[in-house]
């Protein structure tokens, strides 16, 4: 399964920055920010009722 797909079934959409939070035009700051975001948000040890939570985070 590619990352696409990965992102789709996951986060319910394939759009990479729509998963981030951020525009298309977002600057390499604001995608690292995004990424943080996301990652705190699925980490298994801040989501322990999320039983995907490890797999969102790798």
């Amino acid at each position: 399964m590619g990352l696409l797909e990965q992102c789709e079934e996951l986060f319910k959409t394939s759009n990479l920055y729509e998963v981030l939070g951020v525009g298309k035009e977002a600057s390499d700051s604001e995608i690292r920010r995004g990424y943080y975001k996301v990652s705190l948000q699925v980490h298994p040890d801040r989501a322990p009722g999320d039983e995907l939570a490890t797999t969102k985070f790798q």
